[in-house]
């Protein structure tokens, strides 16, 4: 049992604790609990890795799959390229 393991152990003993987790299972129950959000930290977060996916790179709209393929193999075979040059040798 680790440090946190232990601690929780010991709180579930606490009668504050149990009175507190016995209210929230009654909330729960009860459809009070409002839902989870997110703290403007964690929002500030998101929206910035949002904003970077919007900017791309973007590839496609590909007409047929075949055209799709193409791509993926020539994007495989300049990645693979490009690390062949960058490892010393």
């Amino acid at each position: 049992m680790n440090a946190d393991e232990m601690d929780d152990a010991l709180d579930l003993h606490d009668p504050k604790v149990k009175s507190q987790i016995r209210q929230s299972n009654k909330d729960i129950r009860a459809a009070r609990t409002k839902p989870a959000e997110y703290t403007p930290a964690q929002r500030r977060i998101l929206d910035a890795r949002l904003a970077q996916a919007r900017k791309g790179p973007h590839y496609g709209p590909f007409n047929t799959a075949d055209e799709m393929i193409s791509h993926m193999k020539s994007e495989l075979k300049n990645r693979a390229t490009i690390k062949s040059a960058k490892r010393p040798r």
